[in-house]
This record gives C-alpha cells, sequence and structure tokens, in this order.
C-alpha cells in the first residue's frame, strides 16, 4: 500500500482476486470486499478524481464500484455472488461510481471515469471499503486478471 494520502494524488492499487474461466452472472460481486488502507486518520476525507480498472482479459459489460465508510458487517460480499447490501448497512454505502465507460486494447480491457470529485470517508482505521459488482457476464482468464486504480487527493 503506498504511504499516507497528502495534497497531491495518490494512486492507489487494489488487486482483485477473481474466478478465472468460468463465467460471472450479472450483479455478481467481482473479487471480495476490499479493505483499502489509505494511511489516513480516523474521520478524514479524500476526494476519489479517476478510477481505472484494468483487467488483463477482453470484457465488455459495465461495472460498478461500491464505497463504505466502514466495514459493511452484516452484508454479503463474496466472489462470484450477488451482491447483497442489507439494510442494517445501507448508511454505510457513500459512492457509487459506474464504469459505463471501457475500452478494449487488444487482449486487455480499461474501464475509465475521470474528473470525479467524490469525497469518501474513511473508517476509525483510516481504511476504505469498496465492491466490485459487474453488469455483464465477464469471464476471466486468470485470478489475478483485475486490478482496480484509485487517484484520490486530500
Amino acid at each position: 500500500m503506498p504511504g499516507p494520502v497528502t495534497s497531491a494524488a495518490n494512486i492507489i492499487a487494489v488487486p482483485l482476486t477473481v474466478t478465472a474461466s468460468s463465467a460471472y452472472s450479472a450483479n455478481n460481486v467481482v473479487g471480495s470486499l476490499m479493505q483499502i488502507a489509505t494511511g489516513l486518520n480516523q474521520s478524514k476525507t479524500v476526494i476519489l478524481t479517476d478510477v481505472v480498472v484494468d483487467v488483463k482479459s477482453t470484457q465488455t459489460g459495465e461495472i460498478d464500484l461500491i464505497f463504505f465508510n466502514a466495514w459493511p458487517s452484516a452484508t454479503t460480499v463474496t466472489d462470484k455472488s450477488a451482491i447483497a447490501v442489507n439494510a442494517a448497512d445501507s448508511a454505510k454505502v457513500q459512492a457509487v461510481v459506474a464504469l459505463t465507460s471501457y475500452m478494449s486494447l487488444g487482449t486487455p480491457t480499461v474501464y475509465f471515469a475521470n474528473s470525479l470529485s467524490t469525497c469518501l470517508s474513511v473508517d476509525p482505521t483510516g481504511t476504505l471499503w469498496m465492491a466490485a459488482v459487474t453488469r455483464g457476464t465477464p469471464t476471466f482468464t486468470a485470478t489475478t486478471d483485475v486490478t482496480v486504480l484509485l487517484k484520490v487527493v486530500q
């Protein structure tokens, strides 16, 4: 993980472990619930300015990133299973970034959302929580196919 988030832009790489060689269904979680250490003190915020999802295989279909301000303890977030946010955790959802733009670059596919100004709060330990959800039916070729890149400033 990178050092503390500062006023300079930081890029946080979040590798996802996915299921390979088996098609996902629409609304399935890609990877699992991600616990992202930001290096910030409690009750701080970052501004999410850009998101890139790098997929090492050819894919189509949109991906949504759901950001939580605390661990969604009552929610099921399991790879290749339907997302199931429990009502007790719905207030912890602080943002959803819909990645509707993507480009095939030969074999890899890059999803992107630029020029965002989304404020995200970290939990008391400086952690940001995130889940990726597919809106398509991807089949990844390797368990290491997917990396999320978050560009943030404080």
